[in-house]
Order: C-alpha cells, then sequence, then structure tokens
C-alpha cells in the first residue's frame, strides 16, 4: 500500500486544535524534514502539498537535505490566495490573475471562457496550470495533481462533473495523475461519470471523524460498488488522535480497497511505527 505523507502539520494545520499560535517556520520545517528523511528511509517518497507561500522555500531544504528525490502530490488550488484576490479585486481580479498566468491558453479559448457553461471547465484547466507554474523549477517534482477538496465538494454540491472531469483530462494531458479530493465520497463517485483514470482521497475512520454522510453508510457504500470505484486513498485515518494507530490500520486494512494512506504527523518516530505496521 502506498504511503503519502500529509504536509498539514508542517504548515501549522491542526484540525483537532484548530487556530494556534504557530511554532516557528524554521522548526516547523526542521520537524518536516525529520519526518520526510524517516519516511524516505523507508523508501516512502511522496509528499501531499499545498502551494502554500513557502512552498519553493520548503522544496529547496529538501533539495539540500537529500531529498530531492521525493514526489509530490500537489493540491490546487491554495484557497487563502484566491480567497484573497476576491476579497480585493473581486471575481474579475481572479480571472485577470488567472489570465496573466495563462495567456496563450486564455487566448486560443477566450470565448469559452467568457461562455457560462464551459467557464468552469477552462477555469478549473487554468487553476491547474497557474499553480505549477508557480513552483518554477519543482514543477518537475510533481506526480499526482490534487483538487482541493473545497472545489471538488462545490462542483459536486452543484451536481457539475464536467468540470471535475475536465480537470481529470487535463491533468491527464499534462502527463500527470489527478486526484480527487473530497469530504463526500458517496456523493462524489455518484455524479462521475468517469470511473477510471483517477484516484479520490477521502476521510474515512472508524470515529466517523469528518466522514460524510457517516461512516455506515460510506462502509455500505464501498462494500455495494467496489467493481466501478476508481483508485481511493484514505486520510484522517486517525480521526484527529481520537484512534489509535492499530485500530486505524486495522479498519483500512480490513476493508481492503484502499491503495494509499494519506498519513500526518510531526514526530519522526511516528514514521517509522507506521511503517512497521504496515
Amino acid at each position: 500500500m502506498k504511503i503519502i505523507i500529509g504536509d498539514n502539520p508542517f504548515f501549522g494545520v491542526n484540525h483537532k486544535v484548530g487556530s494556534k499560535v504557530l511554532d516557528d517556520e524554521n522548526f516547523r520545517f526542521k520537524q518536516a524534514l525529520e519526518v520526510l528523511t524517516e519516511a524516505n528511509n523507508f523508501n516512502c517518497n511522496h509528499l501531499m502539498i499545498t502551494n502554500h507561500p513557502s512552498i519553493c522555500k520548503f522544496l529547496n531544504l529538501m533539495d539540500a537535505n537529500k531529498l530531492s528525490n521525493l514526489k509530490l502530490a500537489f493540491i490546487a488550488p491554495y484557497p487563502h490566495k484566491y480567497n484573497d484576490l476576491v476579497a480585493k479585486g473581486g471575481y474579475f481580479a481572479l480571472l485577470k490573475h488567472l489570465i496573466r498566468g495563462n495567456f496563450k491558453y486564455a487566448l486560443l479559448n477566450i470565448y469559452k471562457i467568457f461562455n457560462f457553461k464551459q467557464a468552469q471547465e477552462h477555469i478549473v484547466r487554468m487553476i491547474c496550470n497557474s499553480e505549477l507554474e508557480s513552483l518554477g523549477r519543482h514543477k518537475s517534482k510533481v506526480e499526482y495533481m490534487c483538487l482541493h477538496n473545497i472545489l471538488v465538494d462545490m462542483y459536486v454540491a452543484s451536481g457539475n462533473y464536467l468540470a471535475l472531469e475536465a480537470f481529470v483530462q487535463h491533468v491527464q494531458d499534462l502527463g500527470l495523475k489527478p486526484v480527487l479530493i473530497t469530504q463526500n465520497i458517496t456523493a462524489l463517485a455518484k455524479i462521475m461519470r468517469k470511473k477510471d483514470g483517477f484516484t479520490i482521497c477521502f476521510s474515512y475512520n472508524s470515529a466517523g471523524y469528518m466522514v460524510n454522510p457517516n461512516i455506515s453508510q460510506v462502509d455500505k457504500f464501498l462494500d455495494d460498488n467496489a467493481k466501478s470505484l476508481p483508485n481511493l486513498w484514505a486520510m484522517q485515518i486517525m480521526g484527529s488522535g481520537a484512534i489509535n494507530l492499530d485500530d486505524a490500520l486495522k479498519k483500512i486494512l480490513n476493508k481492503n480497497k484502499f491503495s494509499g494512506i494519506l498519513y500526518a504527523t510531526t514526530k519522526k518516530e511516528r514514521v517509522a511505527e507506521l511503517f512497521n505496521k504496515v
């Protein structure tokens, strides 16, 4: 089973604690490098990471610490950046930002971008292009392109499978592997007509923490649709600390439907513990 290290603790995100005063960035990045080095010792070389403002600094540190072989599952978009653009200049400011980073693409598709029915499909492609270009030389590290659950679940709520399928197709055209992150696996899987060629990453744990609509319905859905689902990755497997590792892994492995686990920690000892149990 593939293990993907999650970046949340490295940038101060803790779903259990919520908002808090962050540790010094240098300290957090030092912990991150220790975790990733330990994971690399177990031949785990995948990191899921958002396009945080400090991402290039962090990736430079990875290279300097002999971790240049790590491959990224890169999440787009970085919500705070787009929220700030809209807050300061409205949606036109966001559109200008996307067109500026996709000038050639926008020029070739300008009439489609301003066509209401097709706009969302092209915007999601432009987001991918813009986010990837911002990585500069580190773009070559990206193996998986992941669509943030904020966008995925917005499209799910509106029934916009075309935008989701446009993302999957565009990422494949870029030579990368598409991942859809969601907090509602059942609703997402039901609206996607395309059933392969991508991965769904979603919350799954015995406590039902952030599992929608609830763990029993998700379990039934996974059992009933086992043959028609794409690749599945489980995240938040320990329910933000409410579940011990043994029980978390037992739940995942007994289900026997997951090809990957997203695992986030600030302690290298927990990385070793995980790999000694998987």
